[in-house]
């Protein structure tokens, strides 16, 4: 499990979003007195070197096309009237009087005109249309970086504060504000708008999203599934409704998630009294909100923001990748659940030992890219009689706590070999040595040794549930560690069918 950090503080290695403000009066003037400078210097220069109409008209457009792609149809539409004024004067003769002596150049600058006008419109049309598909990427950008960074967020401080900050510097809102119901807390930034909270209690109560178009704040009901859980305002930011939504969405999925935390505790406190059943529940829905919260997190950006992207391909795999971690600690906590039953039903029969661990094996391989699996010394004579869910289970825990707890890019080596009536698997993996007074405690329940509770996920229930297996099948498990050597996790198991029915 990552050691937490403070995101806030960190948020300049993010990117920050700006976002494009409506054209201003001294914007559109300048795109027009820019068009109209561009426009006389043409004509001047056309009028001293006895330029046609046609060569002039072509540069007046291309003109027209540049200040529309700045500034937009309006603005262009002015710099083409006053580019027909000056071609009527300067460059239809008789020239610099406005007689027109051919009815033919009525014709040439009608159709300057016209075509001035369509230009500079799909021109314009052009240039929203790049500027809403920018937006469209900083927001895709800005509701991944919210996701990534509520992942960072410090699990000891209060999440209401933090994810205000987070939202309203990534999102460059004056104020943001959130009221979690669970909890009573109200949550407002430094610089708060009058009466804000109040206004955001009040989204909560009517449990309908609604925009305040006085001073742009919009407010969004959070709500896991159909219950509303809280309230978030966003005051001062150009946010489109989609986005809004999607923020809402995520901030939910944030603060389901730090709930699920406090799970912990009462994990903790069931071990210390003892009580199995009650701590494989805490854990189940501690482990499993953990991968659903990242999954909820994923989903509602990519179904808010809408077209595919690279980021949302990112969290598309986010999606599958917890979908199946989800899958496989449910089973897990299910089968230790089920191993501390007063009776436990064990199905034994004869099995392969090298099918079982090649089968177990080949599930790894495609969840852990970034380290090889290598066998060695299995063969087809080593038979074992057991239940076969059971042991897949009890292997299975081996060689997730090895790949957990080894280098990035390291070995994960098995192997096997028949000794004294008995065959004995061995898990070795190079990582973090275990202090010679941790190898017999990591096998208790929810024992963690020190320096790794906090930088790598986990219940602390995977190694002692393959010692309940192993001593429901007449064996045993146990361990050795050394900085040379590596860490190596063995599992002796009878040859014979001495299994405990």
């Amino acid at each position: 499990m990552a050691t937490p950090v403070n995101p806030v503080a960190d948020i300049h290695d993010y990117g920050h979003i700006r976002w494009n403000a409506p054209r201003s009066l001294r914007h559109t003037a300048i795109g027009v007195l820019g068009g109209i400078a561009a426009v006389s210097v043409i004509t001047l220069l056309a009028f001293r070197l006895h330029v046609n109409l046609t060569a002039a008209a072509f540069l007046h457009l291309v003109v027209v096309v540049l200040v529309a792609r700045q500034s937009g149809f309006w603005t262009a539409s002015i710099v083409s009237v006053i580019a027909v004024v000056y071609q009527l004067y300067f460059l239809v003769p008789p020239v610099l009087t406005w007689v027109v002596s051919d009815p033919q150049n009525w014709i040439a600058l009608g159709t300057f005109e016209y075509c001035a006008l369509i230009v500079s419109r799909l021109s314009g049309h052009a240039a929203r249309q790049t500027q809403i598909a920018r937006r469209r990427q900083e927001e895709t950008e800005g509701l991944y970086d919210i996701s990534r960074l509520v992942l960072l967020m410090d699990r000891s401080l209060e999440p209401a504060p933090q994810l205000t900050v987070l939202v309203r510097r990534v999102f460059h809102c004056q104020s943001v504000a959130l009221f979690d119901a669970e909890s009573g807390v109200m949550a407002l930034t430094d610089e708060p708008c009058a009466g804000l909270d109040e206004r955001t209690r009040a989204a909560y109560a009517s449990t309908r999203d609604w925009f305040d178009g006085s001073d742009r704040t919009w407010f969004c009901v959070l709500r896991m599934g159909l219950r509303p859980v809280g309230a978030l305002a966003l005051h001062g930011g150009d946010i489109s409704e989609p986005v809004a939504r999607a923020l809402a969405s995520l901030v939910a999925v944030a603060l389901e998630r730090f709930r699920s935390f406090e799970k912990e505790s009462r994990a903790e406190a069931a071990r210390r009294n003892e009580q199995l059943r009650t701590a494989v529940l805490d854990a189940l829905a501690h482990d499993v909100k953990t991968p659903l919260t990242a999954i909820r997190a994923a989903s509602s950006g990519l179904l808010e923001v809408g077209a595919l992207t690279p980021n949302q391909s990112e969290l598309i795999t986010l999606i599958d990748d917890e979908a199946g971690r989800l899958d496989e600690i449910t089973n897990r906590l299910l089968g230790i659940a089920k191993l501390d039953e007063k009776e436990v039903q064990m199905h034994p029969c004869s099995l392969r030992l090298d099918l079982l661990i090649r089968a177990v094996v080949s599930a790894f391989e495609g969840r852990s890219p970034g380290h090889v699996i290598r066998i060695s010394g299995l063969t087809g004579d080593m038979v074992i009689s057991g239940d076969r869910e059971l042991l897949r289970m009890g292997v299975s825990q081996l060689i997730d706590n090895a790949i957990k707890y080894s280098a990035a890019g390291s070995e994960i080596r098995i192997a096997a070999q028949t000794r004294g009536g008995e065959i004995l698997l061995s898990v070795n993996n190079k990582g973090p040595v275990i202090p010679p007074a941790d190898l017999d405690r990591i096998f208790e329940r929810f024992y963690r040794a020190p320096g790794t509770a906090h930088h790598v996920p986990g219940t602390g229930l995977g190694l002692s549930i393959t010692r309940k297996i192993a001593a429901a099948h007449s064996g045993r498990v146990w361990a050795t560690s050394g900085a040379d050597s590596g860490t190596t996790f063995f599992l002796a198991l009878p040859t014979d069918a001495g299994v405990k029915i």
